[in-house]
């Protein structure tokens, strides 16, 4: 069904990509952009620029999880975990991660119950408060999770991985519960 009129949120049209600092030229030290789009005139409400790093190899930048207000990313450049205030983009917390040497493709997170983001960070997964960001548990499975989002259904995440695994994790052992 297609809607008409003005649409007052902003819902899932938040895309992110890296832009070098210096022109057309590739910096050495990147940044993501993130920005939201007023859904029904595509006027930009919003741009948040984020920390800048080196580009990793193999660079893709994920889908960001929308839900309750916030706009969750990774930014593999500045090796963080991100929260966005959706309404206004402003920074409602940064949280510095490593990941494994050359996995540099993180795939979206995924929140559960109990208010917990799961992020993929080259081949573990980080369990973070979804309100303060702190740290919650690292899993460590390998391989790169770029285009394989993590989904949970009932006790289980499911995933794929960059070694061709198909991964039905209990959600227990990645979150710590």
């Amino acid at each position: 069904r297609l809607v008409q009129g003005r649409v007052p949120c902003k819902f899932n049209l938040i895309p992110f990509n890296p832009f070098p600092e210096s022109g057309l030229a590739r910096s050495p030290r990147a940044r993501i952009v993130a920005f939201a789009l007023e859904g029904a005139t595509g006027n930009v409400v919003w741009t948040q620029y984020l920390d800048p790093g080196p580009v990793p190899s193999g660079f893709a930048a994920p889908t960001p999880m929308v839900s309750g207000g916030r706009v969750y990313l990774a930014n593999p450049m500045a090796g963080q975990v991100v929260a966005l205030v959706m309404l206004d983009g402003t920074v409602a917390w940064k949280t510095a991660v490593t990941g494994t040497a050359g996995l540099y493709a993180w795939g979206p997170g995924t929140l559960v119950n109990g208010g917990r983001l799961i992020q993929p960070v080259g081949g573990d997964l980080y369990t973070f408060n979804a309100t303060t960001g702190a740290v919650l548990k690292r899993y460590t499975v390998g391989g790169g999770f770029i285009y394989n989002h993590p989904t949970v259904l009932g006790g289980t995440l499911y995933s794929g991985n960059s070694y061709g695994w198909v991964l039905g994790i209990p959600l227990s052992d990645v979150t710590g519960d």
